[in-house]
């Protein structure tokens, strides 16, 4: 239970410094309406009120499918809030335009390139793989991830 709540606060600390349009994951969209009704999410459980394109458009970024970056460009998406297995996470890791900034084993946050320069960024590792072997470096994104979420455990 204490890990769950540390994670609820460590995503809410991260979440709180966002202002822009959140493509989640719909199992958080009540998470997000609960503790940032203010936000502009994607969506949330109540999948009677999205129906039609937005729910289309939701399963082609989530799925990855062909055209995903176009969906997220449409909605002015800045900010990605999903789980780790969702299949958006594959291409995300190596795109160009998005950067990971948390992850641990239920939920990974990801930014557009260039918003938000208050929020650190995971220049190496992610939930998948390493992208630097320079060990010291490692340890330091380590080290923030352990910060922001004491019970963090790399849960993959």
């Amino acid at each position: 239970m204490i890990d769950a709540i540390n994670k609820i606060f460590t995503i809410y600390r991260i979440t709180n410094q966002i202002n822009g349009k959140i493509f989640n994951d719909y199992d958080f969209g009540g998470f997000l309406i609960w503790f940032h009704p203010e936000q502009k999410i994607f969506g949330d459980g109540r999948l009677e009120i999205y129906q039609g394109q937005p729910i289309k458009d939701y399963i082609i970024a989530a799925r990855a499918y062909k055209g995903w970056e176009q969906i997220l460009d449409k909605y002015e998406i800045d900010t990605i809030f999903i789980r780790p297995t969702l299949s958006l996470n594959e291409p995300m890791i190596n795109s160009r335009n998005w950067e990971l900034v948390y992850y641990d084993d239920s939920s990974v946050i990801y930014l557009r390139k260039g918003t938000f320069p208050n929020i650190p960024r995971l220049k190496s590792i992610t939930p998948y793989f390493n992208r630097n072997k320079d060990i010291d470096f490692n340890i330091s994104e380590y080290n923030y991830l352990l910060k922001e979420n004491s019970n963090y455990a790399n849960g993959y």
